[in-house]
């Protein structure tokens, strides 16, 4: 059986790790990771909220959990 996700998206998995890690490090906010790859608002949240490419095992990511 093949693999369980599209494969044709805009990005790349490795474009997945550089947005996780910029919004996780808070260098960029999903607004200017959304301009900076060109996709929507939306495919930005479901990167950091862990709905989206969920084979690279990222860590679900949430502003209150970046406060300090």
């Amino acid at each position: 059986m093949g693999r369980d996700y599209a494969t044709h998206s805009k990005l790349t998995d490795e474009e997945v790790q550089r947005i996780h890690e910029a919004y996780s490090s808070m260098k960029r906010d999903e607004f200017e990771l959304a301009e900076e790859y060109d996709v929507s608002l939306t495919t930005i949240y479901n990167i950091l909220r862990g709905r989206s490419w969920k084979w690279l095992k990222l860590s679900p990511i949430y502003k209150k959990n970046l406060q300090k």
